[in-house]
C-alpha cells in the first residue's frame, strides 16, 4: 500500500500551503483558485462503504473499510475492504 500512501501524501502536499509561494498553495498557483478540502479525512480511519444493489429487499448495504487515498480527478476515496 506504499505506493497509494505516497500518492495520497503528493495530493496533500499540493493542498498544502507553503512560504517559497508566499503562502499560497502549488493547487492555487496552477488552478488559478483555492482547493476544495472539504472532503479531506483521516487516511487510515474506518469508513462505511455503500453498495448499491438490484433487490429491493437488500438494496441498501455497506461494508466496513479503511481509508487508503483520495481519488486524482474527483471527491472520491481509495478504500481497502
Amino acid at each position: 500500500m506504499w505506493g497509494e500512501v505516497m500518492k495520497a501524501t503528493g495530493y496533500l502536499k499540493n493542498c498544502t500551503p507553503t512560504r517559497t509561494l508566499t503562502d499560497k498553495t502549488p493547487f492555487e498557483m496552477w488552478y488559478g483558485h483555492c482547493p476544495d478540502v472539504s472532503h479531506l479525512h483521516e487516511l487510515g480511519c474506518k469508513v462505511w462503504v455503500h453498495i448499491p444493489g438490484e433487490n429491493p429487499k437488500i438494496y441498501n448495504w455497506s461494508i466496513k473499510c479503511m481509508l487508503v487515498s483520495y481519488s486524482d480527478n474527483s471527491k472520491a476515496y481509495h478504500c481497502l475492504d
